[in-house]
């Protein structure tokens, strides 16, 4: 009798079971219908050497890890332009992973960034998955909707009270990046750099990793799916030392990494 119950489980047993069934679903759904598509502006302030004819103020917004689906996200990419354009950025920097899997929803997402306006333009860089899905169409795609995308290289922007020095990298996981770029920086001249993933600002020789005044990045998503309190569980490759919001590096470069607007794998956030 007693092992035909063990087959059974009591009544209590049965109440804490559903009850981790309900709190799991629950979780899943808000994850999924909620919070994946619950914005969150982060505003920072951060002292920048740019150089002796650096802007002496400017403000950068960031938007990363789009991961386009073209399904459920029309509307949702219209708000976060919005939201951005309200903000009033001198700049606007696009830091990657515009698509997932397949080349072809960039051609609905980029019309839409198109109308991101800011006086100094629209930059980008490409992230592992823009590679993995098409560079090439992609970065057609950016050009025919006016948005400038660096690819190993420096642009210098001239701005109210000077000049900003811009540089951008290829993807370290899926491109290759020529950090060399930075060797010809003028004397003195600090830049600004974009890259998709955090962690390489650690593989730059460090000569000139010094020019580098800051790097911004994404790529982590700051872990996506987090237990309480925030807890990364787990990060991509190339993104593992650095997950998210702002760290110096060195005494002369910091980096800040975006979690970015979209999901990859699992339509879900925490």
């Amino acid at each position: 009798m007693h092992s035909q119950m063990a087959l059974f489980p009591s009544r209590r047993r049965m109440l804490v079971y559903g009850a981790l069934l309900l709190a799991g679903g629950v979780t899943a759904g808000h994850g999924a219908l909620i919070e994946r598509h619950w914005t969150e502006v982060t505003t920072r302030r951060l002292r920048l050497n740019l150089g002796p004819d650096g802007p002496s103020r400017l403000r950068v917004a960031l938007l990363t890890d789009f991961h386009y689906d073209p399904l459920m996200e029309g509307d949702y990419m219209e708000r976060v332009v919005a939201e951005t354009n309200a903000m009033r950025p001198d700049l606007i920097l696009l830091l990657g992973d515009f698509v997932s899997q397949h080349a072809e929803p960039a051609k609905e997402l980029l019309p839409i960034l198109n109308k991101l306006q800011a006086p100094l333009g629209v930059r980008a860089v490409l992230g592992n998955h823009d590679f993995w899905s098409g560079a090439r169409p992609i970065s057609r795609q950016l050009e025919n909707n006016g948005i400038d995308l660096l690819r190993n290289q420096v642009v210098r922007l001239p701005v109210h009270d000077g000049e900003l020095v811009l540089a951008g990298f290829d993807s370290v996981w899926a491109g290759h990046p020529d950090q060399r770029i930075l060797g010809k920086l003028n004397t003195g001249e600090q830049a600004l750099l974009l890259h998709h993933e955090p962690d390489y600002i650690e593989v730059l020789r460090p000569d000139w990793r010094d020019r580098v005044s800051l790097q911004v990045s994404g790529h982590t998503h700051g872990g996506q799916i987090c237990a309480p309190g925030g807890i990364v569980l787990q990060t991509p490759s190339h993104g593992q030392r650095f997950t998210r919001g702002h760290y110096q590096v060195s005494p002369n470069t910091q980096l800040y990494v975006s979690r970015g607007i979209g999901t990859v794998e699992i339509p879900v956030r925490l």
